[in-house]
């Protein structure tokens, strides 16, 4: 928020972030923090049996990432690209096109972006994906 201000973009009144509208955005607010995305990181950590979510940029890299068990860290990684990616343009569509998600339609997007991906993954990688595949389609079908 504080870019779009300095480049006069900012079309908001204020730097409050527009997926909660519970505290200034910032970088590990928006990906981390906000009960938005919250949300999300809660149900792919208990989907793919992954770690209690990170609280900052720093140790989705660090801490959290070193706690996924060596099996699941490709998927991890994934998921980690998933929602950063999808919370980054559902943000843009608010702020830039008026355009509100739910954080539930959220979800089927990076559901729906995850399986595209672990289907492109090459031959020998794509069984290391397949328990997270699998949860990801019974998800789905429920």
């Amino acid at each position: 928020m504080d870019n779009l201000e300095r480049r006069r973009c900012n079309r908001l009144p204020t730097a409050t972030c527009v997926l909660c509208h519970l505290a200034i955005e910032t970088m590990d607010h928006l990906f981390f923090q906000c009960s938005f995305a919250r949300h999300i990181w809660g149900y792919f950590t208990r989907l793919c049996q992954l770690p209690d979510a990170p609280r900052d940029r720093i140790a989705v890299w660090g801490d959290w990432r070193a706690a996924v068990r060596p099996t699941c860290r490709l998927t991890g990684d994934l998921i980690v690209k998933a929602i950063v990616w999808s919370i980054w343009l559902a943000r843009n569509a608010c702020i830039f096109n008026a355009i509100t998600m739910s954080s539930d339609a959220i979800l089927y997007k990076i559901d729906h972006l995850l399986l595209f991906w672990f289907s492109s993954a090459p031959e020998g990688t794509r069984e290391k994906l397949d328990f997270a595949t699998s949860a990801i389609h019974r998800s789905l079908e429920f």
